[in-house]
């Protein structure tokens, strides 16, 4: 593992100063607009989602069961409050407020669901529990770190949640909508991927730590490991960090064509039907097409 204390020069003429596997997860179309050609002031002003932020306060709910040691009732509760103070960032967006509504309505069944998974995991057996720890590695001949945070660490394991959210659908053929629940992954799929991808990092990380992915929603909830799940094997690891180190390294190598991003644009296909681009506003689509496709 090569450990580089200097930023490059390269780096520092895209305002770079590290990688994460979110980062790395993303298309290079994506990455490249998002931590390249705009900055983290454009990113943290880019108008969240209802399950975004649900996701966020669902947090809040499994750490209260999981460090303040809350009953299931209060951290529930500790989850709902936080999620109505983040009503604010949907007003004047009819069809987030109703997401927001939505995600609000499946709030308690899935915090019990994720807490139900933790049961199962028997955490509270641990004396040390620790949230959101900040982890990191050097790729060889990637010359920044790359950073991650685990959501939740006991000693022998670690886990990464993910929260799923009733998705708005429209009926066919009618001008009209419903929610459809959603049944958290009992395997790891295409769009589970990524998933995977994150908790190999954290497994190279912690010097092979074994980890766990639990999924909660308000249906229900399912936990994935190296024993249930191929993708989450020590050679799957292996095999993950190896593309996610590859990822780094092109992004290493196409930010030393130029210091100018129109220049290296150029060289850049996007794909407009990519996931990480199904989040962006009618607005904001048009801006990155007019970047890609302009002069």
């Amino acid at each position: 593992m090569e450990r580089i204390s200097l930023i490059p020069s390269y780096y520092q003429a895209h305002g770079l100063t590290h990688f994460s596997p979110s980062q790395l997860n993303k298309s290079m179309s994506s990455w490249f607009y998002e931590y390249v050609v705009k900055d983290q002031d454009w990113r943290k002003r880019k108008a969240p989602t209802a399950s975004m932020l649900a996701g966020n306060s669902f947090a809040v709910g499994y750490q209260a069961y999981a460090l303040e040691n809350k009953h299931e009732e209060v951290a529930v509760k500790a989850a709902i409050n936080d999620y109505k103070k983040k009503r604010k960032y949907f007003l004047g967006n009819d069809v987030q407020i109703e997401n927001w509504e939505k995600c609000l309505d499946d709030m308690p069944d899935t915090v019990l669901n994720g807490i139900q998974a933790l049961k199962d995991l028997e955490i509270k057996k641990y004396k040390d529990i620790n949230c959101e720890r900040n982890v990191e590695f050097y790729y060889d001949g990637v010359h920044v770190v790359t950073f991650g945070k685990i959501d939740l660490e006991v000693e022998p394991f670690y886990i990464e949640f993910k929260s799923k959210w009733s998705k708005r659908k429209k009926r066919p053929k009618k001008d009209e909508y419903y929610y459809q629940a959603v049944k958290c992954p009992t395997s790891i799929g295409q769009f589970e991927m990524n998933h995977a991808k994150q908790v190999s990092f954290y497994n190279i990380a912690t010097n092979q730590k074994p980890g766990v992915i639990v999924y909660a929603s308000a249906s229900d909830y399912s936990i994935l490991n190296g024993e249930n799940c191929d993708e989450l094997t020590n050679d799957a690891h292996y095999e993950n960090n190896l593309q996610l180190k590859h990822e780094a390294l092109a992004r290493q190598n196409l930010i030393k064509i130029s210091d100018d991003v129109n220049d290296i644009k150029k060289i850049i296909t996007p794909n407009w039907k990519d996931i990480n681009f199904y989040s962006y506003t009618e607005e904001e689509l048009k801006e990155v097409k007019e970047f890609y496709y302009g002069s």
